[in-house]
């Protein structure tokens, strides 16, 4: 009697073509998603820190009046003159610029230096020429200005910054000032605006 016998293949069935052009496919739209997650968040994370930058020089140019109106008052100058101290006074509507002193050994009492550029039609334009900051840097301490002083390292910042007063149109002793700051960001302009008002709250100086 002849007896058949099957021999079983122990070989491991391959992948077709199919099969790995579809695991390709698979693993590259995975990659790419993750690039295009990973780019999207760090264009979110620089987008917040533009943010916070130009919300932080906003604030500060608010402030800078604030300072100053109070300085007024402890120099016995009315709340918004005291054009010895700043530069200029600050009792007319219009536009103006503002700088942080960050050099306190000078004997020059004053910690911030304003500039008005009136609030004619070419007023505006004149602001913007002046409006850009620089980052500056002194012994690792860092301020964003107008202008450099000698000694100091500096770079040009991508931001600009000019402030809006306006006074009560019902003669009160108060005012508005708007701080504006603006920047390139993808070559999209952005503008961000804080306000607040200011009062004569000592009414009249000591």
């Amino acid at each position: 009697m002849t007896f058949l016998k099957i021999k079983k293949s122990s070989a491991i069935p391959a992948f077709t073509l199919i099969e790995v052009v579809i695991g390709i496919a698979v693993l590259s739209a995975l990659l790419t998603a993750m690039t295009s997650l990973t780019i999207t968040s760090l264009r979110a994370n620089q987008a917040n820190i533009n943010q916070l930058t130009a919300y932080y020089l906003a604030q500060e140019g608010v402030e800078s009046f604030r300072n100053m109106r109070d300085g007024n008052w402890l120099q016995n100058q009315d709340y918004n003159g005291g054009a010895s101290f700043w530069g200029t006074a600050f009792d007319q509507e219009g536009y103006y610029t503002v700088d942080f002193r960050p050099s306190w050994d000078t004997i020059d009492p004053s910690p911030w230096e304003l500039h008005y550029y009136g609030n004619d039609a070419n007023a505006l334009d004149f602001v913007l020429e002046k409006a850009d900051l620089y980052k500056v840097n002194k012994d690792s301490i860092f301020f964003y200005l107008h202008t450099v002083p000698t000694g100091y390292d500096a770079e040009v910042s991508p931001y600009s910054r000019y402030l809006i007063l306006r006074p009560d149109p019902d003669g009160h002793e108060w005012f508005e000032v708007t701080a504006v700051v603006f920047w390139f960001e993808r070559n999209r302009a952005q503008t961000l605006e804080v306000s607040t008002e200011l009062s004569n709250w000592r009414q009249g100086p000591l």
